[in-house]
């Protein structure tokens, strides 16, 4: 009886000891249930990088313009500048403008949105690979955690 009574109690104390090990800690941590994407405006030695809250760009019809809804939500809270022709075509972003036979190029994490065909080339950013979008800036999938890289390439 006395070896069963040990048992318990050591189990219980082992209970109880793991339960504490977690009560300090907070399960929802700041920013867990946030959706963020990140945009990479690259040329040269030229970078910018923003974060870009996807809460804010709940409306079916921001979400319908692909990429351009997150420049149109980037030129109103960080003055970001674009333009784009009528078809979502990118002329300008920022410092990173079509002239002569530069062209912005677009890379892309998002599997779905990648170049299959047989010009696909990719872009490496810390340390990580991005293929070219085969989708124009309208056309692009945005999503959770993905990544979008505004270049140029030259022809």
């Amino acid at each position: 009886m006395k070896k069963l009574l040990t048992v318990i109690l050591t189990l219980a104390l082992l209970c109880t000891l793991s339960l504490a090990l977690f009560a300090c800690t907070d399960p929802a941590t700041p920013g867990d249930n946030t959706s963020t994407m990140t945009l990479v405006l690259l040329d040269g030695d030229y970078v910018e990088e923003f974060t870009v809250d996807l809460d804010k760009l709940a409306s079916s019809e921001q979400k319908s313009k692909g990429l351009l809804a997150v420049l149109d939500y980037l030129k109103q809270t960080e003055n970001l500048t674009y333009t784009a022709d009528s078809t979502g075509y990118l002329t300008q972003v920022n410092e990173i403008k079509q002239e002569g036979n530069k062209y912005i190029y677009l890379y892309t994490s998002v599997a779905k949105d990648e170049d299959l065909t047989q010009y696909a080339s990719s872009i490496e950013y810390k340390g990580k690979k991005y293929s070219n979008s085969g989708v124009g800036a309208k056309d692009m999938t945005i999503e959770k955690d993905c990544v979008i890289i505004i270049s140029v390439i030259v022809w």
